[in-house]
């Protein structure tokens, strides 16, 4: 979450994902101290998602990101 994101709008959509036999993950983030994110701060977020994939997604399968605002920069 960057400024003011709240996870539970995206409820509905990752449901219907899951519904459709679609593994979700979906990490959160703490609100960003700034309203411009230093670069030390996006490529933690880069990596948390790096490793949550890691964690998660087993080789060879194809993932697909969804994100709004920093989120989806940050993929």
């Amino acid at each position: 979450m960057g400024a003011g994101g709240q996870p539970e709008r995206y409820a509905t959509l990752m449901g219907t994902l899951a519904e459709s036999g679609r593994m979700i993950v979906a990490p959160h983030f703490d609100r960003l101290a700034s309203p411009v994110p230093r670069e030390e701060e996006l490529t933690l977020r880069a990596r948390r998602l790096s490793l949550a994939l890691d964690a998660f997604v087993q080789p060879g399968i194809t993932a697909v990101g969804v994100g709004h605002s920093i989120g989806a920069a940050t993929l």
